[in-house]
């Protein structure tokens, strides 16, 4: 049986992973801070959920243990967690950018280098997908914080497929506006449409067909897969 194991699992894109890969017949570990209501049902149909904090070193040290008493091979890893916010006013830069890099950076590059030789595999690579950002390339000034993290996770990305293959692949994922937060106001919708050459908000479906494109086609490594509508050319 393949294994997924997806971290912030709990809800939007990490939940829709989650039961996508149940229902393809995976196991699936899921990582998150806490469980939810939705995932919940998942666990009662056969996911495993494991208590993670991509912020604390020793959370997640205690997760990869739970995983590597469980797995013998892991043949997708999903970096799905994040931390957005824009750049704060006060004097607190570093405790922010530290909380920024330990979600996007530490956490990923930790987990990826423990569970190395659970998805290294001649024969069948095993594959990490970083959810990232187009602002990783394309930044924004309220967002500096935030986007120097993701380009960190870019450049992650790159250097492990390198180092790693033909063992293991490691791609990443680069969303646009594909589902906004509840947060995010009518006005804020509007604004971000228009800077959008497809103009609509696609929900989460296109990100799993790039997850699928990704798992599929094994001759593709290294890769920065945007999914924005056209937003990052705009």
């Amino acid at each position: 049986m393949n294994t997924i194991v997806v971290s912030g699992a709990s809800r939007r894109f990490g939940l829709m992973v989650a039961e996508r890969y149940l229902k393809l017949g995976w196991q699936v570990i899921a990582l998150s801070r806490q469980s939810s209501a939705e995932l919940d049902t998942l666990v009662a149909q056969g996911v495993l959920w494991i208590a993670c904090d991509y912020e604390d070193k020793g959370s997640v040290l205690k997760a990869l243990g739970q995983i590597e008493q469980r797995v013998k091979s892991i043949q997708l890893l999903v970096h799905n967690a994040s931390y957005f916010a824009v750049d704060s006013t006060d004097f607190d830069a570093w405790d922010q950018l530290e909380r920024f890099n330990r979600v996007h950076v530490q956490a990923p590059a930790l987990m990826n280098y423990q569970l190395q030789p659970l998805l290294t595999n001649l024969d069948q690579p095993g594959l990490i997908v970083h959810l990232s950002d187009i602002f990783a390339d394309r930044p924004r000034a309220a967002h500096a914080r935030y986007c120097s993290s993701k380009a960190a996770l870019e450049n992650l990305t790159k250097s492990l497929a390198l180092k790693w293959a033909p063992g293991i692949r490691v791609n990443s994922i680069q969303p646009g506006p594909v589902k906004f937060l509840p947060s995010h106001s009518e006005a804020d919708k509007a604004r971000v449409l228009a800077e959008t050459p497809l103009g609509y908000e696609a929900g989460f479906e296109p990100l799993l067909k790039a997850l699928d494109y990704l798992v599929d086609n094994q001759f593709v490594t290294g890769c920065s897969l945007k999914v924005d509508g056209g937003r990052s050319i705009a």
